[in-house]
């Protein structure tokens, strides 16, 4: 079981495999993903295009949900 992240009582986790020079002091997270939502946007801007531009703002893109534009 590895990847992530998951949500357990608010809090988020993730896991990865174990390697013998672990150290958990020293260790980062070099990224992580987010959902995004916008509830009050105006549908003129309900476009994929619009969505996958917004990437200086919120980072990169991975997939925009079709099904609720």
């Amino acid at each position: 079981m590895s990847g992530g992240p998951w949500v357990f009582f608010d809090h988020y986790w993730i896991a990865k495999i174990w390697t013998i020079d672990f150290i958990a002091e020293g260790d980062t997270i070099d990224n992580n993903l987010a959902r995004v939502h916008f509830p009050s946007l105006n549908t003129v801007y309900y476009d994929e295009i619009f969505f996958l531009g917004l990437d200086s703002v919120v980072g990169k893109p991975i997939n925009v949900d079709t099904n609720t534009l």
